[in-house]
């Protein structure tokens, strides 16, 4: 199995640039169903620039994947650095965009970061609580699957005990 849609491509048509998270999670969630087993980071990240931020990101098999990277750097108005892609398996030692993971590196500012007001959190109540609950339904979107009812609480059940 595999995903329908490419998540880099539904980032990049919705031109988002603060959605590490959100990106992320939908992510998660979608490679769950499908069977694997990738685990929610966050910590920061700090590119060649060397202007760290708070940042989301997942890891599979011991591998940096991280598609919202791209958004951040190429949508947002307050981007220091650039990306030409998105680090898909990637290494914590070295990547070849220069970009450093430190991961669950948390300093004084981490409660100031959007990302610590839900760490902890579980999937499941963090996607319910997205406007209209639209993270079920890019979800959906990126299987190629129908929001209807029974396919979101098909994910739901995927994801019920994990945590950001």
């Amino acid at each position: 199995m595999r995903l329908k849609i490419n998540p880099f491509n539904k980032m990049c048509a919705a031109e988002e640039p603060d959605g590490c998270l959100s990106t992320t999670v939908e992510l998660f969630i979608a490679l769950k169903y499908l069977g694997y087993k990738p685990r929610i980071c966050y910590g920061l990240v700090v590119p060649p620039s060397g202007y760290e931020f708070y940042h989301a990101w997942l890891e599979l098999d011991g591998k940096i994947v991280d598609i919202a990277i791209y958004g951040n750097a190429k949508f947002s108005p307050f981007s220091t650095f650039d990306v030409r892609f998105p680090i898909v398996m990637g290494s914590y030692e070295a990547n070849e965009q220069g970009m450093e993971y430190r991961p669950f590196t948390f300093d004084e500012d981490w409660r100031d970061a959007l990302i610590s007001k839900v760490q902890g959190m579980p999937v499941v109540e963090y996607c319910d609580k997205s406007p209209k609950r639209i993270l079920w339904k890019f979800t959906c979107d990126l299987l190629d699957m129908s929001p209807l009812k029974a396919n979101v609480d098909a994910l739901r059940d995927t994801v019920k005990d994990d945590v950001i």
